[in-house]
């Protein structure tokens, strides 16, 4: 019995660090893309004042996915592959 109690105490205090570990992940991931989203939209500002408006276009920082400009976040949705015609073929 009490090589049980000791192991579940060994289990709780790695459920313990484990939760400590994701808020600090969580922490980092936001203090990132808060400085990414501020240094990007600081680039696209002055690309706006240089008169580069295409350039500004594509460092501006992604409302919807934080840590991306606005145009890798529209390619990562546009990566998403169809079936190639061989597959369907294959699973046939």
């Amino acid at each position: 019995m009490a090589a049980l109690t000791t192991a579940l105490a060994a289990i709780s205090e790695d459920v313990r660090q484990a939760d400590i570990k994701l808020v600090e992940k969580r922490e980092a991931m936001d203090a990132y893309d808060k400085g990414f989203s501020a240094t990007a939209d600081l680039i696209s500002t002055l690309l706006k004042l240089a008169g580069e408006d295409e350039l500004a276009k594509r460092v501006r920082p992604s409302s919807r996915r934080p840590g991306q400009t606005v145009e890798d976040a529209n390619d990562a949705l546009l990566d998403v592959e169809e079936p190639s015609e061989q597959a369907a073929v294959d699973v046939a």
